[in-house]
């Protein structure tokens, strides 16, 4: 007896010994990693029960969509797990992935990477990190690590992100040991403009989307079937989507081939390119609140959703109050006046502008101000004696204190 407890006793250090390092590797792993992910998709994992609709895809819906304001205008319970540059092969794992957690009744995906046949992504490797960083190592992740990459070493880095993450020791800061959650539901908020030119190039010939997004797609939709999930494939505006590689694929086609429900927004008319754009690709804040009408609109019709528009749970209410203050930081961050316009529609702000009689305003200010005629919490007055060409005050609209005061002479 006392030989077996001798030999029993190595064999317990042992094993203790290597889950003791197991649980200090995982630490020093979590420490390391890059945030971003955890800021973006927490509140997704945390809440993953209760989301009627998720939105997946590149930027072009990441900075698209705005969950919060959904769920406080309509009721809908949803997020947004776009990545930037995210081709539709990702999209595919992606949602598999996030299914492994939620039990969502629609789908909304976009297609701007329609024309691309490479699998990770248009710009980086890295890019898929923010999503994949979160999830268990699953035998879902597996799959899609070793589909997406043919390069051992970058299957080593998502499934063990330890081996890319491990030389951030000197970059780390306080929000590495004390993060918040970013609080937009997902999204993206953009508060720059962008004046576009007319495109310089007429479209291309009608053409086929690349081989490999339609064989996922194809993919995406039979996952979606076998789940009783309503998948809705889309298209979101942007400024110069004449002249994008994406253009001309005959979209209408493709979709019917597949059995897809499709919508175009790009020549909607929703969001005006001149005033509510924040580059070339994306549409600003302002212009993202007028596509997210349209989806509260629209996904409210389908008749889906056990939502109303009086939800008042106090857990979503505590979740927006901490969006509103997201939005405001945001806002006091801009530096100059027409970051501050591009906010002009928001809900829960009220904007008091003040003009001087020959303010020299440029002409993607004054489209903003006149598009701003049509917004409840918009007042704009001219002031012959005013100083500067330009004031802006904001406010919460439940307060008579202003957050920002700030002049400009454009």
């Amino acid at each position: 007896m006392k030989g077996k407890k001798k030999l029993i006793n190595p064999i317990i250090e042992v094993l203790l010994t290597i889950a003791l390092l197991a649980v200090m590797v995982i630490g020093l792993s979590r420490l390391v990693e890059n945030k971003s992910g955890y800021k973006k998709y927490n509140e997704f994992y945390k809440y993953n029960d209760e989301y009627e609709v998720l939105f997946f895809g590149s930027s072009h819906m990441m900075n698209a969509v705005l969950p919060m304001e959904l769920w406080k205008k309509y009721g809908i319970k949803s997020y947004n797990i776009g990545n930037g540059a995210e081709t539709i092969p990702v999209t595919y794992h992606v949602i598999r992935n996030a299914l492994d957690y939620s039990e969502p009744k629609i789908i909304v995906m976009d297609l701007f990477y329609a024309y691309s046949d490479r699998l990770p992504t248009e710009i980086s490797k890295e890019l898929p990190h923010p999503f994949f960083d979160m999830v268990p190592l699953s035998k879902n992740k597996k799959e899609a690590i070793y589909d997406l990459f043919d390069d051992e070493q970058d299957r080593w880095s998502y499934l063990f992100d330890f081996s890319i993450y491990h030389s951030r020791w000197n970059e780390l800061t306080k929000e590495d040991f004390y993060y918040a959650d970013d609080g937009l539901g997902g999204a993206s908020i953009l508060l720059t403009s962008y004046a576009p030119k007319a495109a310089d190039q007429d479209l291309q010939e009608p053409h086929d989307m690349a081989s490999k997004p339609k064989a996922y797609l194809k993919k995406i939709k039979e996952l979606c079937d076998e789940r009783g999930i309503r998948l809705i494939c889309v298209m979101n505006p942007y400024a110069l989507w004449q002249e994008s590689m994406t253009c001309n694929i005959n979209f209408e086609k493709e979709m019917s081939e597949l059995g897809i429900e499709f919508i175009d927004l790009r020549d909607s008319g929703i969001v005006d390119i001149y005033a509510d754009s924040a580059d070339n690709m994306h549409i600003n804040l302002c212009g993202e609140r007028k596509v997210n009408d349209f989806y509260g609109e629209y996904l409210t019709e389908t008749g889906l959703l056990s939502t109303s528009p009086s939800v008042t749970e106090d857990k979503w209410n505590e979740r927006y109050a901490v969006y509103i203050q997201r939005k405001a930081d945001a806002l006091s961050a801009c530096e100059d006046c027409e970051s501050l316009l591009t906010d002009l529609n928001d809900p829960d702000f009220v904007f008091d502008i003040t003009l001087r009689s020959e303010a020299k305003l440029t002409d993607t200010m004054k489209r903003m101000l006149d598009n701003a005629e049509a917004f409840e919490n918009v007042s704009v007055i001219t002031d012959d004696d005013a100083d500067e060409d330009i004031t802006i005050r904001i406010r919460d609209k439940d307060s008579d204190r202003y957050f920002i005061e700030r002049s400009y002479e454009p």
